[in-house]
Protein backbone atom coordinates (compact mmCIF):
# COMPACT_ATOMS: atom_id res chain seq x y z
CA UNK A 1 0.00 0.00 0.00
CA UNK A 2 3.09 2.41 0.82
CA UNK A 3 3.96 2.11 -2.75
CA UNK A 4 0.90 2.99 -4.28
CA UNK A 5 0.29 5.79 -2.31
CA UNK A 6 3.63 7.24 -2.96
CA UNK A 7 3.63 6.59 -6.92
CA UNK A 8 6.83 4.17 -6.23
CA UNK A 9 4.36 1.26 -7.77
CA UNK A 10 4.00 2.80 -10.87
CA UNK A 11 8.18 3.42 -11.25
CA UNK A 12 8.39 -0.34 -10.13
CA UNK A 13 5.71 -1.87 -12.76
CA UNK A 14 7.61 0.28 -15.67
CA UNK A 15 11.35 -0.97 -14.24
CA UNK A 16 9.76 -4.19 -14.45
CA UNK A 17 8.79 -4.19 -18.40
CA UNK A 18 11.39 -1.59 -19.63
CA UNK A 19 14.95 -1.12 -20.36
CA UNK A 20 15.93 2.61 -18.93
CA UNK A 21 18.56 4.59 -20.07
CA UNK A 22 20.68 6.15 -17.34
CA UNK A 23 23.43 8.87 -18.74
CA UNK A 24 24.86 6.18 -21.46
CA UNK A 25 24.40 3.18 -19.83
CA UNK A 26 21.44 0.77 -20.35
CA UNK A 27 19.98 -0.53 -16.66
CA UNK A 28 18.17 -3.93 -17.31
CA UNK A 29 14.69 -4.66 -14.75
CA UNK A 30 17.06 -7.27 -13.15
CA UNK A 31 19.50 -4.30 -12.10
CA UNK A 32 16.38 -2.24 -10.67
CA UNK A 33 13.94 -4.63 -9.27
CA UNK A 34 15.26 -7.47 -6.91
CA UNK A 35 14.42 -11.23 -7.77
CA UNK A 36 12.03 -11.28 -4.42
CA UNK A 37 10.37 -7.77 -5.41
CA UNK A 38 9.95 -8.87 -8.93
CA UNK A 39 7.90 -11.78 -7.20
CA UNK A 40 5.79 -10.28 -5.05
CA UNK A 41 4.97 -7.97 -8.06
CA UNK A 42 3.97 -10.99 -9.63
CA UNK A 43 2.02 -12.36 -7.15
CA UNK A 44 0.39 -9.01 -6.76
CA UNK A 45 -0.90 -9.20 -10.74
CA UNK A 46 -2.11 -12.51 -10.56
CA UNK A 47 -4.34 -11.75 -7.89
CA UNK A 48 -5.42 -8.43 -8.70
CA UNK A 49 -5.92 -10.38 -11.80
CA UNK A 50 -8.16 -13.31 -10.73
CA UNK A 51 -10.16 -10.51 -8.58
CA UNK A 52 -11.34 -8.79 -12.03
CA UNK A 53 -11.91 -12.11 -12.52
CA UNK A 54 -14.69 -12.68 -10.22
CA UNK A 55 -18.23 -12.82 -11.55
CA UNK A 56 -17.24 -13.73 -15.37
CA UNK A 57 -15.72 -17.31 -14.55
CA UNK A 58 -15.83 -20.00 -11.22
CA UNK A 59 -12.28 -21.26 -12.19
CA UNK A 60 -10.15 -19.91 -9.34
CA UNK A 61 -12.97 -21.07 -7.21
CA UNK A 62 -12.45 -24.82 -8.83
CA UNK A 63 -8.47 -24.49 -8.72
CA UNK A 64 -9.10 -23.75 -4.83
CA UNK A 65 -10.80 -26.46 -3.64
CA UNK A 66 -8.85 -28.64 -5.74
CA UNK A 67 -5.56 -27.38 -3.91
CA UNK A 68 -7.37 -27.94 -0.27
CA UNK A 69 -7.90 -31.65 -1.14
CA UNK A 70 -4.59 -32.15 -1.77
CA UNK A 71 -3.62 -30.41 1.42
Amino acid sequence: MELATSGQLVFLRESCLYIDRVGSDLVAPTEVVPKEGSRELLLFALEAFDDALVGYTNHSYVVGSRRKDCS
